[in-house]
């Protein structure tokens, strides 16, 4: 591939758009000291961004490669090649500086696309594709090792070399990383066998945790089943308790009827006893007191009248009957008050007899509740346990 038309327009001395064409073989430039030989050098080195080439644009900055005549503030170098493909450059100064664009092709582009699409070729900007002023006695100077270098990177030898020197040190690098790989391959492997037997074990725990699962579902059912049958037992026994409590409440108020009775039959014997020991009862002690001092009356005349015995023995007769019949009578009240004290010990043991009748019914009222009780608060237990 070589360029084949060079299209310079406001580049340094070239104010108007001017054509060069090149043809197969070499194409010579000749004319006087000035007349812009070097600014077509210039424009090919700034069109292929070449400019970084050994020796450069002979410019200070971009905006000095531009016509200072014409007065226009753009310059553009085009460039054609054998293959019919084009590259452009153009300059745009402003007031603050100036815009470089790029084209491949007649599409804008970046500097970098040129570059990288040149070197597909070898044209490069530290070879040898463009011979500056002063390269060839440079050349001629040179010893035979640079010459050689200079040989080679023409001929693309030194490319190679070049090429093959990154090869082998990517190959370096690839055969550390390889080693590195290996090493992690290894350790991925032995942690791969890890996670193999974790796996395995996670699966079998998953799938006892699903067994323990169904299983704790199986028995809070049965619990709940089990709660049921436990709900319904306790309805059944507290509805009988309800009846049982029914049934104490009757035999409670038939207790408290017979209570009464008993109460109303004590009062009663107690009015008796009371009335039987009163009045009566002090007439006999006071008839005893006096039989009592009769006899000691009796007593004392009969010891009075010991010594008069003999003569006095009708008297003493009529003492001794009345003695007898005090006696006697004193036998008939202690009789009356022997019964009266057992017909009152017959009432107060009947009296304990009843009161113990009325405490055991009592405490089997309390029991009765108190399992009423128990019940209710053992259902309502069950209820709160039972699951929603």
């Amino acid at each position: 591939m070589y360029i084949t038309e060079l299209e310079i327009d406001n580049f340094k001395s070239f104010g108007k758009k001017t054509k060069i064409p090149f043809f197969e073989g070499f194409t010579v430039i000749s004319g006087p000291n000035g007349s812009g030989k070097s600014n077509i050098i210039d424009s090919i080195l700034f069109c292929l961004a070449l400019s970084s080439a050994r020796g450069g644009l002979r410019a200070e900055k971009l905006t000095d490669l531009l016509n200072v005549n014409t007065g226009k503030n753009t310059a553009e170098v085009s460039i054609t090649f054998s293959d019919n493909t084009t590259i452009r450059r153009r300059i745009k100064r402003t007031a603050h500086g100036y815009y470089s664009y790029n084209y491949l092709n007649d599409k804008l582009c970046k500097q970098g696309e040129i570059v990288d699409f040149l070197a597909k070729y070898g044209i490069k900007a530290e070879g040898y594709n463009v011979v500056m002023q002063g390269d060839v006695t440079r050349i001629t100077e040179m010893t035979d090792n640079e010459r050689r270098k200079i040989i080679d990177e023409i001929a693309g030898v030194s490319e190679f070399d070049k090429k093959k020197g990154q090869a082998l040190g990517e190959l370096e690098v690839v055969r550390e990383r390889i080693e590195r790989e290996e090493l992690v391959l290894t350790e991925l492997i032995r942690r791969l066998g890890e996670l193999e037997s974790e796996r395995e074990q996670a699966i079998k725990y998953q799938e006892w945790q699903e067994r323990l699962d169904e299983l704790r579902r199986c028995r809070s059912c049965a619990l709940l089943n089990e709660r049921e049958r436990e709900f319904v037992s306790l309805n059944e026994i507290i509805a009988g308790h309800e009846t049982d409590f029914g049934l104490v409440g009757e035999q409670k108020q038939k207790a408290f009827r017979d209570a009464g009775e008993i109460q109303a039959k004590i009062r009663a014997v107690s009015e008796d006893i009371n009335r039987k020991t009163g009045s009566e009862y002090l007439e006999i002690l006071e008839q005893i007191e006096s039989a009592k001092g009769t006899i000691r009356s009796l007593t004392e005349s009969i010891d009075r009248n010991n010594a008069e015995k003999k003569g006095n023995l009708g008297s003493l007769q009529s003492i001794y009957t009345n003695t007898k019949r005090a006696e006697t009578s004193i036998r008939e009240r202690s009789d009356e008050i022997r019964a009266l004290s057992i017909d009152r010990s017959n009432l107060s043991m009947d009296l304990s007899r009843f009161r113990d009748e009325l405490k055991k019914i009592e405490t089997s009222l309390s029991a009765e509740s108190d399992e009423v009780s128990g019940a209710r608060d053992q259902l309502f237990a069950y209820q709160i346990r039972l699951p929603n």
